[in-house]
């Protein structure tokens, strides 16, 4: 699995709220695109952890507060427009949060799933998974020119 970096998820998923609020701004209060938020929450709170997702749920609260303060008429009330910001803010939150957790889990689990139980020790499913790593990395060199696994026939060639 990869594991990209923090910052760099954090801000891209950051851009991706800049672009769903210039896209909520754009389309105004008839037509809702709040659903879209949740796209670079989901995105940071699996990749970022709990802390970016709860910047950016943030962050996404304040865009949309922002479009919906900017596009909306004169009739909105400044406190239902506060209220549905909180409620928003929370869940954004919520969804963020519970993302993280679940990523959080799914690598406990891979870690635990390579473990023996009793003794603690790696088995069979780590012994496979890191002997298949190594291989692609000795192939990997080898094409390379840096050395690596060698056949008899390319033995003979060598020398």
């Amino acid at each position: 699995m990869l594991s990209p970096n923090k910052n760099l998820v954090c801000f891209a998923s950051l851009l991706g709220v800049f672009v769903v609020g210039w896209i909520d701004y754009i389309t105004g209060t008839e037509i809702r695109v709040y659903p879209l938020y949740f796209i670079p929450i989901i995105i940071a709170s699996y990749s970022g952890g709990r802390w970016c997702a709860l910047f950016i749920s943030f962050a996404s609260s304040v865009a949309w507060l922002d479009a919906m303060y900017f596009s909306a008429d004169e009739h909105m009330s400044s406190l239902v427009l506060t209220i549905n910001y909180f409620v928003q803010m929370v869940v954004f939150a919520f969804v963020g949060v519970l993302v993280a957790n679940i990523a959080a889990g799914l690598v406990r689990e891979r870690e635990l799933g390579m473990k023996d139980y009793l003794t603690g020790l790696f088995n069979s499913r780590a012994f496979y998974e890191n002997a298949s790593q190594m291989l692609a990395d000795l192939c990997h060199e080898r094409e390379a020119g840096h050395g690596g696994l060698y056949g008899p026939g390319q033995l003979q060639a060598s020398q």
